[in-house]
């Protein structure tokens, strides 16, 4: 069964999370910047790397990285990209 599940990120940061699908996009909501992904519970788990960074920061980026969207937080506009983990 799928479902689509959502999860919290840190501005600045990089977050590895454990997903069961694809990231779908970006957004704010209650002022938390959160990635909404699709949990399908017959799909093998992996570890995605999500990356925030502000505009005019610098940054490096896999060749592989998603743009998953750009959000708005305050006076803040950040850009979110995903790239699968490295395996560990």
């Amino acid at each position: 069964m799928k479902s689509i599940y959502k999860y919290v990120l840190q501005p600045a940061d990089e977050t590895v999370l454990t997903l069961r699908g694809d990231v779908l996009s970006a957004g704010v909501q209650d002022e938390d910047i959160m990635v909404w992904a699709v949990y399908d519970d017959s799909a093998e788990e992996r570890q995605v790397r999500v990356n925030v960074m502000g505009t005019g920061h610098p940054f490096v980026s896999a060749p592989e990285s998603s743009f998953v969207g750009t959000v708005f937080l305050g006076p803040m506009v950040l850009h979110v990209f995903a790239t699968a983990a490295d395996p560990a």
